[in-house]
């Protein structure tokens, strides 16, 4: 084989330059992969659900914190206490109507096929007062802690690669809120009585 390729040098070329072009081919081939990986995770989006817990305000909101659009493929609620009652959205499972003639500041439903582009995000449920939180508002916010902590949320995503995430959130974050408000609810009403 040796002496074939002394006395033919082309042929040694030719081999030699066969293993460079697989090469370069492989190395193509690696660079590509690891560039379409690279695009795939600079598109990524990454969501977050906001549970709103100021004193007046009540709400839930979906964000986008990702560098790529958010397509909602399906919002599912779940009651915990009772898993055969379910919701495509979280105003169905909410007291309604409110107490007081209050009403709802926003909600969604029926989220499907809906683009939440990057670094923006849309309020799931709102309910909120510009006041100071008066006692019918207080009373209300109170109840919607009450129905959404057994809730569970699940929520399914894709990116623009139509690549689907899946995700579940609790709201159990609301109990310690609740257990707060009626505490000191008891003691203002144990303070009233005892005044009177």
């Amino acid at each position: 084989m040796m002496e074939y390729l002394r006395n033919h040098p082309e042929a040694l070329v030719a081999v030699l330059a066969l293993l460079v072009s697989c090469i370069a081919i492989w190395q193509a081939r690696e660079a590509l992969s690891v560039q379409r990986e690279h695009n795939h995770k600079s598109l990524l989006p990454i969501h977050s659900v906001n549970r709103l817990t100021y004193q007046n305000k009540f709400g839930v909101e979906l964000e986008n914190r990702g560098a790529g659009p958010m397509i909602v493929q399906s919002v599912t609620v779940i009651d915990t206490t009772n898993p055969t009652r379910e919701a495509t959205s979280l105003i169905e499972l909410m007291p309604d109507p409110l107490k007081h003639d209050m009403k709802w500041n926003d909600y969604k439903k029926g989220l499907k096929n809906v683009a939440l582009q990057p670094g923006k995000k849309f309020d799931l449920l709102l309910f909120q007062t510009s006041e100071k939180p008066s006692l019918e508002f207080q009373d209300n916010r109170n109840d919607m802690w009450r129905a959404i902590i057994p809730l569970k949320l699940q929520l399914v995503y894709e990116d623009v690669y139509k690549n689907s995430f899946e995700t579940s959130e609790y709201f159990t974050i609301y109990q310690g809120l609740l257990d707060e408000a009626e505490k000191k609810e008891k003691e203002t009403s144990e303070y009233n009585q005892s005044a009177n």
